[in-house]
């Protein structure tokens, strides 16, 4: 079973790439509310992140449905640990919130590390041609 961990953290500037999701404060009729974008869709320049730092931005941890949002189907359809995934013949197991074990369809170790939130997950998959 994982361990529980905030839903949300605030991610290092080096996390930042071409359609990197996060969150951040704006203030809308004088109440503060978190909105969802993505990097290089309206951040143009190192100005305006700094902006976002000093204002407010944060990112939400990976979690199952952002997992089967990417296309994985959660091993608790077939009786499986609830911590594991398939897709096509790819196996991920999931552990403590964002350690990944990938297996391709021999069972070999594919990767194996730390995956924090949905947009590494996506850009993993993308470089692993999953």
């Amino acid at each position: 079973m994982s361990t529980l961990v905030e839903k949300y953290y605030t991610p290092e500037l080096e996390e930042f790439y071409p359609g990197f999701e996060y969150e951040y404060l704006q203030l809308v009729n004088g109440v503060a509310k978190w909105k969802k974008d993505s990097f290089g869709r309206v951040v143009t320049s190192i100005s305006t992140l700094k902006y976002l730092f000093d204002n407010g931005v944060r990112v939400k941890h990976l979690d199952h449905e952002d997992i089967e949002s990417l296309g994985w189907y959660s091993g608790r359809l077939q009786g499986l640990n609830e911590d594991s995934f398939t897709l096509n013949d790819n196996q991920l197991y999931w552990q403590d919130n964002q350690f990944i074990q990938i297996y391709n369809w021999n069972s070999t170790i594919i990767f194996e590390g730390i995956i924090k939130n949905k947009s590494e997950l996506r850009r993993l998959m993308k470089q692993l041609r999953i």
